[in-house]
């Protein structure tokens, strides 16, 4: 996947003046399981992208359980995720944080939305 495919999953969210929500989000969401002060609303897509996909990697190394929990507090699909499986952590981590973000946009469009 490009990198413009990537960052369409956020291109919504920026034009909406939502993208401050998105990291407010992803901050709960990280601090509900034990894991602050990640994410900067200061940062390009781009790069909080690439800085999820270094956190994701860390946690699945070093706490796997933590890794699964957070998957389940912002509710990535289990399907999702087994699709997105692989034996490179690399490729794995930056899918996995592609699937979180995409949540994470949906829970915040549809709070302001709706």
């Amino acid at each position: 996947m490009s990198d413009f495919d990537k960052l369409r999953v956020i291109q919504n969210i920026t034009e909406a003046n939502l993208y401050p929500k998105l990291i407010q989000q992803l901050d709960k969401d990280f601090s509900e399981v034990g894991l602050s002060n990640y994410f900067s609303d200061e940062i390009s897509p781009q790069v909080l992208l690439t800085h999820l996909s270094t956190v994701v990697s860390g946690i699945i190394q070093r706490h796997f359980s933590t890794y699964t929990n957070l998957l389940y507090r912002i509710d990535v699909s289990e399907i999702a995720i087994k699709k997105a499986t692989h034996s490179d952590m690399k490729i794995m981590s930056e899918q996995v944080a592609l699937l979180i973000l995409k949540r994470e946009c949906q829970k915040v469009w549809l709070r302001a939305n709706f």
